[in-house]
Parts: structure tokens; sequence; C-alpha cells
């Protein structure tokens, strides 16, 4: 091989190797943006991500890490708005409200904070986790104090909208999920086409919506399955009356509603809690209880509704 054949060999051997090593460090860019968080919703303007202790964001999937029976993380909430705006934390532990610390200080419900315009919100947790917790939620809620009795369908979107993320405990494979879940028989099952994730509605066949109910009155949880694919779903159910997770069926806190066919819409009639002043209600729908993420499903809480309990008037 002449001194030419040479220099055009090693010329397209270092090609090679510049090659492959920005291949690698595109690919591992592009991981470490999927896994920089938060990633923004709603438009672009609201984004939520969660760090670990040692300070690297957790995946979806990823399965967490507990040290001396807690967990300390970091929740990032990203406010790109021109306007500040109230929210609440809460966290649950198999689907149930949890206390958790705040800079030291016990929250037994919810934390509030506000977040100013154009911010990044860093707020610091830390969850004392029961010993047969599978399976750890983090939740923000939105304008958790406004209470909104006429319908306005902008306004009910935007505080019915949640932001969660949650995790699979790890080595907590010593406990059965099917012992955490709490079933109760549907007062109706509707084969149609509409398919609601999770609807509050004031009829029990019609989509119905309302903004706010007297105490006692009934009213319907219609559940249903709005995957594209022909797969059934599961959900668990939870609901919060002035942001404490309350029995809403059956004394049941955390309802398990399994195998939704697509096409199927189980409907449950509730009763709308006793209240000394108005109070807002609200339900989140989680898809897949206690299985890691994965692409069967979009979002964490597939599903939320808020509505106003109001109290009688000679109460």
């Amino acid at each position: 091989m002449n001194m030419h054949s040479k220099k055009r060999v090693y010329f397209l051997g270092a090609l090679l190797i510049c090659v492959l090593a920005l291949s690698y460090i595109y690919r591992a860019n592009k991981k470490d943006d999927f896994n920089t968080e938060p990633h923004l919703q709603e438009g672009g303007e609201v984004g939520l991500s969660i760090s670990d202790q040692s300070g690297a964001f957790l995946y979806d999937e990823e399965l967490l890490e507990i040290s001396d029976g807690s967990a300390t993380l970091t929740v990032w909430l990203e406010h790109t708005k021109a306007q500040a705006e109230e929210y609440g934390l809460i966290v649950l532990q198999n689907f149930i409200q949890t206390p958790f610390y705040k800079d030291g200080n016990n929250i037994d419900h919810i934390f509030e904070f506000k977040a100013e315009s154009y911010s990044e919100n860093k707020l610091q947790i830390d969850v004392p986790i029961n010993e047969e917790t599978l399976e750890l939620s983090v939740i923000i809620v939105r304008k958790p104090n406004e209470i909104i009795e006429d319908f306005q369908l902008e306004t009910a979107l935007q505080l019915e909208q949640v932001f969660v993320k949650r995790y699979i405990i790890k080595d907590q494979s010593i406990y059965n999920k099917e012992d955490l879940l709490t079933t109760a028989e549907p007062d109706k099952v509707i084969k149609d086409d509409v398919n609601p994730d999770l609807f509050i509605s004031s009829q029990s066949v019609d989509l119905s919506s309302f903004s706010s109910i007297n105490e006692d009155d009934n009213f319907y949880m219609h559940v249903g399955n709005n995957l594209s694919s022909e797969e059934s779903i599961d959900y668990i159910i939870v609901g919060f009356k002035d942001w404490v997770q309350y029995s809403f069926i059956d004394n049941i806190e955390s309802l398990y509603i399994p195998e939704i066919d697509s096409g199927e819409r189980r409907v449950f009639e509730l009763i709308t809690p006793s209240v000394e002043k108005k109070e807002n209600i609200q339900f989140i729908a989680f898809p897949y209880p206690y299985e890691r993420w994965d692409d069967r499903f979009y979002t964490k809480a597939q599903g939320s509704f808020r509505i106003v309990a109001v109290p009688h008037i000679n109460k």
C-alpha cells in the first residue's frame, strides 16, 4: 500500500471515530434531555419533575429507592405564566393521603404555595414510607382555595387539571397489591361510544356537567375507557373534600375499578358529603395502579373532576 493510500485509510478511520463519538454524544444528550425535567404541560406553561436525594431527576418508569424508611425528594414546578398562581401539594402512599415534611414542618394533608410569574419552584419534602407501601404519588393541584359555583367551562378545566408523578417503591415485592385493592359494584354498566376517563354528572346515563351541588344530594360518577387501543384499563379513583381524602362510596377511600373494556362505561351513584361551608370536592382517576409506567397510558392521572359542595341554607 502506497503512502497516499495509507493516509486515506487513516483519514477514513479518524472520520469514522469522530462520527461514532458524535453519535454517542448525541444519544447521551437526547437521553439527558428526556430525563432533565420539568416536562412542560398545559401548552408549555406548567411543568413538574421530581429529583431524589442525590439531585438526579427520576424517570417516569424508574423505581424509587428508600433510605432509612424515608423518601427525600425535591419537587420542581416550572410556572412559565405571566400571572402568579396558587398551587397545592399532596402526597399519597398506596393511593391513600399521607403526611409528609416540608422544610422540617409536618404537613398533614396539603402544602399550599404561590408560584410567581415565570418562576421555578423548588420544594424539598421528606416522606416517611410505610412498610406496606408499593406506590408513592405526588400530586399538584391548581388554585386549591378557589370556589367556582357557576359553570364556566374554561375555568372548570383549569381547576380540574392536576400534575402527578407516581413511582413504584423498589424492593417491596413481598406485599401483594391484590390485598390493597377494594372494589364496589357499579349501579350501571353502559356500552356505547361515550368513553370518558372520568366524568361527574347529574344524570345516570347522560353526561350532564355541573359546578355545584347541595350536600346530601345524589350525583353520578362515570368511568370509561378512552384508550385508542382495544385494551382494557384499570383505575383507582380517589376523592378529596376540602383537600382531605374521604370515603365517597361504601366507606372506601380508594376505589379500584378493574378491566374496563373499550366502549364500556361504569356508573356509580354517589351522595354529596355534609359540609359546614362551601367546599371543593375533587376526584382523580389513576390508571393501572401499582404498575410501572409504559406506553399504554399518556399521563399518570387520566381523569380529574372538581365540583363545589354547598351546605343547606337553614343549617
